[in-house]
Order: C-alpha cells, then structure tokens, then sequence
C-alpha cells in the first residue's frame, strides 16, 4: 500500500516522497551503530532491569530505552520535514504533535492477515498462523510497553481501513485524497 500511496503523492505533489518502514529503519540503525538486534527485537520480553542496571554502571553501554528514543528523533525528524510515509513502529504516536502528519490504520481479520503472510512469504497456512499471532503480540507489546498507550486507541488516527474490504490500491488513493485536501486548506 504504502508504494501505491508513494507514487499516487509525487504524482499530485510534483516532489520527491520517502518511505520510512522497517527496512528503513533497519539501515538508520547501521549508520547509528545501533544493534539490529534492537530494531528486529522492539518489544520483545527480555530484562529491563538488566538493561537499565548495565546502563548505570557503564557510560558506554546504551540500553533499549536510549536506542529507542533514538530512533523516535528520526522518525520524528523525518516526518517534521514532510512527505514522508511512516508506516508503524509507534509513528502514529511518536509524531501526534506534528500539525503536518496525518495518521491512518489498516487492520484486518485473522484469516485476511494469515493468508496474506502466507502468501508474500511463500510459507504454509500453519506457519504464517503462527507469524501473525506472534508479531501481533509483538507489536501491540512494544506500543505499550515503550508508550503505555493502546495502538488500537482509535483517537491517534485519522482514518481508518479494513484491509478484507478494501485494495492497497484504494486505501492508497483514498489516503492521497484527503491528505491533498488537507494541505490545501
């Protein structure tokens, strides 16, 4: 959806867009000297308390919490100079101040979610059931767990789309819409 959104933008903008998602912030994190173990693991269980003692200890170590926040200045950098498309990783949250950022979620039944996984990653229903409940915990774990907030929380966004009922391409064009009309208000 995202590239659909991508092009769509710099066709009505005339200007160059971004996209920032994992991928991206997967090569933030090698320029940063950040663990990708860190961004691959967000929100994953692990001790805190180690973390945060090995922290106080050693000047150089940096916990999750400080490679966190980190990589919240980018995303929030980024989307503060404009067309950027962030898709998740908490930026609906980390960028709710910004008057130029328009926040929207996709969701989707478990069996639209289990058969799209299946399909992208080429795996079998049973392996892709167990990705999509895996990663669901994950994402939902990390949002709390960094920001105490639900994601779920309907009142972070603007819009919102069901995947089952929608195309990528029309949750795309339905995007660019209102945020064109937006910006011209």
């Amino acid at each position: 959806m995202s590239c659909h959104l991508k092009e769509i933008m710099e066709k009505k903008s005339g200007e160059t867009w971004a996209i920032m998602d994992k991928a991206l912030l997967e090569e933030v994190s090698k320029h940063q000297k950040l663990s990708e173990e860190l961004v691959s693991n967000l929100g994953k269980q692990k001790s805190r308390i180690l973390d945060e003692v090995l922290t106080t200890f050693s000047p150089h170590w940096k916990s999750d919490n400080d490679r966190f926040r980190l990589l919240c200045k980018h995303v929030f950098s980024l989307a503060e100079k404009g067309n950027s498309i962030i898709v998740g990783r908490g930026s609906a949250i980390v960028t709710q101040q910004l008057k130029n950022c328009h926040h929207f979620r996709m969701y989707a039944s478990h069996p639209f979610k289990v058969a799209s996984i299946a399909k992208r990653l080429d795996i079998s229903k049973d392996e892709a059931e167990s990705a999509v409940e895996k990663n669901q915990k994950l994402r939902d774990a990390f949002i709390k767990d960094y920001f105490s907030l639900d994601p779920r929380d309907l009142r972070f966004y603007h819009m919102v789309f069901n995947n089952d009922k929608n195309t990528p391409e029309q949750i795309a064009q339905v995007i660019a819409e209102y945020v064109t009309t937006r910006c011209d208000e």
